[in-house]
């Protein structure tokens, strides 16, 4: 327990693995993407194994950078943002993908008569919001190591001027 308290970018990389896993259990749907008026099939599976391929990236990241970053509180802070957001997104995207036709032909559908719009709109809001704060939380790394090497190199200087 103590390593995750010391090094918690470690919840990337399991992370990582267990969406990987996520992704070989549910290879055989494919949901919609929809953007305007078009449909994209796209295979499940892949966009969990680029999920995992992103979470072990940034895990990698921090395991190379980890002696310049500057708090162990914002790599805590970063590491739940990101994944916190990433969980709502997914429950969001199950949410609008699976929930309302769950196990139905696929069609083109009217969501009004459906009275599914009201459902859909409910669901758009958040999930932007949960996009955008991953984003922004995104921003948090770049900042967080800036700042760990410039504080190093003044107390690197300081360290030189002192006589003695």
């Amino acid at each position: 327990m103590t390593a995750f308290k010391e090094r918690p970018y470690r919840l990337l990389f399991w992370a990582a693995l267990l969406v990987f896993a996520l992704g070989l259990l549910d290879a055989n749907t494919s949901p919609y993407i929809r953007l305007q008026s078009l449909y994209f099939p796209v295979s499940s599976a892949l966009l969990y194994h680029l999920l995992s391929l992103g979470l072990a990236l940034a895990w990698l990241l921090y395991r190379l950078t980890e002696r310049f970053l500057f708090s162990r509180y914002l790599t805590w802070i970063h590491v739940t943002v990101t994944l916190g957001s990433l969980l709502a997104l997914y429950w969001g995207w199950l949410y609008l993908n699976a929930a309302p036709l769950a196990g139905a032909p696929r069609r083109y559908l009217d969501y009004h008569s459906c009275g599914l719009c009201n459902g859909i709109r409910f669901m758009t809001g958040p999930l932007r919001a949960c996009a955008l704060l991953l984003i922004y939380s995104q921003l948090l790394y770049p900042i967080h190591l800036l700042t760990g090497i410039f504080s190093a190199a003044r107390s690197h200087k300081s360290s030189l001027r002192q006589p003695g």
